[in-house]
């Protein structure tokens, strides 16, 4: 994987990772990366995670429920503790997940100066989930998740000096109005910003 590799490349430690999920690492695709990360990627220094403030709970208790939530990966398959492989075999791995405050539909995210400082020095890998994947939302919603915070966290990223990768993870139905996509750029008759 792209954490592996910048480890063998790069030598043990110092890699960095900033995960950028519209549920804050918490949602499906998110746990799973997570532990994937500590479980196949042990000399990965940080997990950062965006995490939504919400008035009720810390950003700590919102990490202690999400490794504690059990998950299931179909339908037809019991629920189980995702982190329970990862808990025995890096029983250190909280000390690698440190919570960044920030919100998608806000500019910036929200950020405060020293967590924006902190990610564009510290990140070397972006993982950014974050989509909007109600295909009945209305469309100025989904601009703002699916359009506007892949602009903004490409933004932060230009200004990262070790970035070495970007991931980006996109629902199956863009240039569902053509009938073959192929990989390249297309052009559209409405601009996004114009849609919010």
């Amino acid at each position: 994987g792209t954490a592996t590799s910048y480890e063998s490349s790069h030598g043990k430690g110092g890699c960095n990772v900033l995960v950028n999920h519209s549920k804050g690492g918490t949602g499906f695709v998110g746990k799973v990366l997570i532990e994937k990360l500590l479980r196949s990627c042990p000399d990965i220094s940080t997990i950062y995670l965006l995490i939504r403030s919400k008035k009720d709970k810390c950003p700590k208790s919102r990490l202690d429920e999400m490794f504690k939530t059990p998950v299931s990966i179909s339908k037809r398959t019991s629920k189980h503790d995702l982190f329970d492989r990862v808990k025995k075999e890096v029983p250190n791995f909280r000390k690698k997940i440190v919570p960044i405050i920030g919100n998608l539909v806000i500019e910036d995210f929200g950020l405060s100066e020293s967590d924006n400082n902190t990610l564009i020095n510290q990140v070397s890998i972006i993982f950014h989930l974050a989509a909007n994947v109600r295909f009945n939302e209305n469309i100025k919603s989904s601009t703002i998740i699916n359009v506007n915070a892949t602009a903004t966290i490409l933004k932060l990223a230009k200004h990262m000096p070790n970035l070495k990768s970007f991931i980006h993870v996109s629902t199956a139905y863009a240039n569902c109005h053509v009938e073959h996509i192929e990989e390249r750029f297309y052009s559209y008759p409405i601009n996004h910003k114009d849609l919010i």
